[in-house]
């Protein structure tokens, strides 16, 4: 560089770039508290142009301010009208320490609901996972795994039915004992939360001390012994095993694999989905050689956000309700997995029901009555869920 300094120099050296540069480090402070604010005002992963206009501009304003007022005064000696190092270490402990009792606080007080009105504490209620008498799994000790779907009858004596899933499982179980019952049947259940219903796989941190793939083995295990239960009724959250979506990085351990420790080569996301949807067609295919008959239920309708969190935001700032998520995205998101479990039901012995019709018309509702229709974002409310799906199973059941 000559005299002048390089064309990058010059260029870095106007006022405008050094201003940029003064207040850079706190405008990497506030860029993202202010993205993810704006995503949970608006409820959509994508910003519209002019809310991420709003957001460079509340960046620019608030980086410029917390420089002006905070890191500028703290940057210069106290003896030149800045803050000195005793009162920036005072305050940084007394801050430290009110934090932490604001934490204590809430963490003793799971999360201080006494600060919402009732009407929104009664929407976070609704997200707590009770399935009420359906919790109880009864004297399944007894006469093996397997523990009664009708929780007002005991398990005793030959079964009709076998109920076996996961916590989707669990979402739909009322339904499914209603139609159960509609047909004059009994039924069992055997429930594993976060377990794929699938030979051989396991789901890291799932399916207790045993695991995912040893727990399928005891359902067999149990079943293949007995000579009574002719259907097989199983429910899954199909999407999030066969549509995973989190990419594999090579070397990373996926989060489904067939024993621990073990590593997809290759193209890992890809390999480890069709490597799922071998493992539910064996289930199937185990059962069906047992000559019994199988009843896929389909996916039911997700969401894309925290539907608790969204209708008590819409309640407290008095926000208009949206009409829901595309049915069109929604069947788009389940194309794979239903792609899938079609298959499946084209074998004799294999019928599938559809889940997505009983809820969707043009949009998939997440609330009704100003109250939401989810727990979270994928699991149905126990008491909405009875109401869509029983007489619709019992329905479908019928018709078998």
């Amino acid at each position: 560089g000559g005299a002048g300094g390089s064309a990058a120099t010059r260029l870095l050296s106007l006022a405008p770039l050094v201003w940029v540069g003064l207040i850079s480090y706190s405008l990497y402070l506030w860029h993202w508290p202010i993205l993810v604010l704006l995503r949970a005002v608006t409820w959509e992963p994508h910003l519209s142009p002019q809310a991420q206009a709003l957001a460079i501009g509340a960046t620019v304003l608030l980086a410029w301010l917390s420089w002006r007022f905070v890191e500028r005064p703290f940057r210069t000696s106290g003896d030149r009208g800045g803050v000195g190092r005793r009162a920036i270490f005072a305050g940084s402990a007394l801050g430290m320490l009110l934090l932490g009792a604001a934490g204590g606080v809430a963490y003793l007080s799971q999360g201080a609901p006494w600060r919402f009105p009732p009407e929104i504490q009664a929407i976070y209620a609704s997200a707590r996972f009770d399935n009420g008498p359906y919790d109880a799994c009864g004297p399944a000790e007894e006469v093996g795994p397997f523990c009664r779907l009708d929780p007002t009858r005991p398990i005793d004596g030959p079964q009709d039915v076998l109920y076996w899933g996961d916590s989707h499982a669990t979402m739909l179980m009322s339904s499914v004992d209603h139609a159960v019952r509609a047909r004059g049947w009994l039924g069992s259940v055997y429930v594993r939360e976060g377990c794929p219903p699938a030979l051989g796989f396991n789901r890291s941190g799932w399916g207790g001390a045993e695991g995912c793939s040893r727990s399928t083995e005891r359902l067999f295990d149990e079943l293949e012994r007995r000579d009574d239960i002719d259907t097989v009724i199983v429910a899954a959250n199909w999407v999030s095993y066969i549509d995973y979506e989190p990419p594999l990085q090579p070397g990373m351990a996926p989060e489904y694999a067939p024993a621990p420790g073990y590593v997809y080569e290759g193209e890992h996301a890809r390999q480890m989905l069709a490597a799922m949807e071998a493992a539910v067609e064996a289930a199937v295919e185990r059962i069906l050689a047992t000559g019994r008959q199988v009843v896929l239920l389909g996916p039911a309708p997700s969401m894309t956000f925290s539907v608790p969190e969204r209708v008590a935001m819409e309640r407290r700032w008095g926000l208009p309700p949206g009409p829901g998520r595309p049915r069109g995205e929604v069947e788009a998101r389940q194309a794979r997995s239903l792609a899938g479990l079609e298959s499946l039901a084209s074998r004799a012995g294999v019928a599938l029901i559809p889940m997505t019709s009983p809820l969707c018309d043009a949009f998939c509702p997440y609330r009704r009555d100003g109250m939401p229709l989810y727990r979270d974002s994928n699991h149905l409310v126990p008491e909405e869920a009875r109401r869509i799906y029983s007489d619709y199973l019992a329905q479908a059941l019928a018709k078998l």
